[in-house]
């Protein structure tokens, strides 16, 4: 891994800067070390934040990590306000509008949230965090019919997803949401290893023992074009790309 990548700092108000123990100070201490040193935020917001993902399985695969403390997204949105789902819709949708600067694919958000620490959906790190990546997979080859999957509209509602005491797997894309109940033969990294197989890399989905730093490169060389072409662009600015989702 290059310790020394970092996303290059395109304008005062396009933070490119490494993640830090306060940045991600509510993720499990796993999240902190892994984050830490290698993984450049690509976006900050008043509850979320994103950083490139560690081990990539498609250029500009990123990770979105609330400021807040819990388990999963349906934990956290649970006891959340609007406000909190109104910036999540926003940030989302902010991010999801620079990836299509680095990739004419659609994206792909997907969450595998844990019910409670150490087991294989929290795949050790135990602390909530979104997938987000550029990909052409359609999600029903995403969905095993070893689960039971149910309709969901958006990220927003997953905290409509009744508590259980096994977790759940959730997915979004192309207009279309599904979540279900995990088992205890779900395996780990669940919807990474059916990505990685579709696009013929199925040796390569887990993020501990393939830490893909062509592909960490390269997402943070596209990123920093994508910011350059919008900071160049004098009409968008950071603060508009999220806007326009609100």
């Amino acid at each position: 891994m290059n310790e020394n990548l970092e996303l290059e700092l395109i304008d005062d108000e396009l933070p490119f800067t490494r993640a830090t123990s306060d940045d991600l100070r509510v993720a499990s201490a796993s999240f902190k070390q892994l984050s830490s040193a290698h993984f450049p935020i690509v976006s900050r917001g008043r509850r979320y934040l994103a950083f490139i993902s560690a081990g990539p399985i498609r250029c500009g695969h990123l990770l979105i990590v609330p400021n807040d403390s819990a388990l999963s997204y349906a934990a956290l949105l649970r006891h959340g306000g609007p406000e909190e789902r109104e910036e999540l819709r926003s940030f989302v949708g902010g991010l999801r509008r620079l990836l299509s600067l680095v990739s004419s694919e659609s994206c792909v958000l997907f969450e595998h949230g844990p019910s409670t620490a150490g087991g294989a959906i929290g795949c050790s790190v135990d602390s909530a965090h979104l997938h987000l990546l550029p990909s052409r997979v359609p999600i029903e080859n995403l969905l095993g019919p070893d689960l039971v999957w149910h309709k969901i509209h958006s990220v927003m509602s997953v905290g409509c997803i009744p508590a259980s005491d096994t977790g759940y797997l959730a997915v979004f894309g192309s207009g279309i949401g599904r979540y279900a109940y995990a088992d205890p033969a779900t395996p780990s990294q669940y919807f990474r290893r059916r990505i990685a197989a579709w696009h013929g890399h199925a040796s390569e989905y887990d993020w501990r023992s393939n830490p893909r730093s062509d592909l960490l490169r390269e997402s943070h060389d596209r990123l920093s074009q994508a910011y350059r072409l919008l900071a160049g662009s004098g009409t968008v600015r950071y603060e508009k790309l999220l806007s326009r989702h609100r």
